[in-house]
């Protein structure tokens, strides 16, 4: 019998070492393991998926127009920024545009983006702008500096962007951008089996 009790506070100790670095990591980093609701003007973990996971918030001109930022499953230090375009321009030439390079000023700052995905939506047409892929910790540091974004789509010799678009611009808050960061990069890392 004494034998029995050994052998039993000996797998529970070895549980409980087992268990207590996961525990303690996932509490301190917030990894998740389901996505959370859309919160109203906040960012938030939106979606956890096969290859990656991202974060969003919504426009604030166009509400339903999320700006996305996502972290690919073994590249967690980097993001890949997603802009979503709602246009209600009735013109079946969008659908020609995938790939196609627009001209932007993001606050201020002139640049290009790959237009992506352009497709019919509820009355209109809806389109995604690829800005690149961004170190995190530069995004993060970016987001404390400023309390919001504004892109912008602006015509350009390649391409004449407002014969598709009738809102060309969309602003969007940094406020919490970098608290949603750490907890998709934490998840990431997590999912990818790289160290947190």
């Amino acid at each position: 019998m004494k034998y029995i009790n050994k052998v039993n506070e000996f797998i529970g100790v070895c549980l409980i070492l087992l268990c207590s670095p996961t525990l303690s990591i996932a509490a301190s980093t917030d990894i998740l393991e389901t996505a959370e609701d859309w919160i109203e003007d906040q960012w938030v973990v939106d979606s956890i998926g096969e290859a990656g996971i991202s974060i969003s918030i919504n426009g604030e001109i166009t509400h339903g127009d999320r700006l996305r930022l996502r972290y690919d499953y073994g590249n967690c230090d980097e993001a890949r920024v997603l802009v979503p375009v709602y246009t209600m321009i009735d013109s079946d030439e969008i659908l020609s545009l995938h790939r196609k390079r627009t001209s932007i000023i993001i606050d201020d700052i002139q640049g290009t983006a790959t237009i992506l995905w352009p497709k019919r939506f509820l009355s209109g047409y809806r389109f995604t702008l690829d800005l690149g892929v961004f170190d995190a910790n530069d995004i993060k540091t970016h987001s404390t500096n400023f309390r919001s974004m504004t892109v912008e789509l602006v015509d350009s010799s390649f391409l004449k962007i407002s014969d598709y678009v009738d809102l060309n611009r969309n602003t969007w808050s940094l406020e919490g951008l970098s608290r949603a960061s750490d907890k998709a990069q934490a998840t990431c890392r997590a999912k990818s089996g790289d160290p947190v």
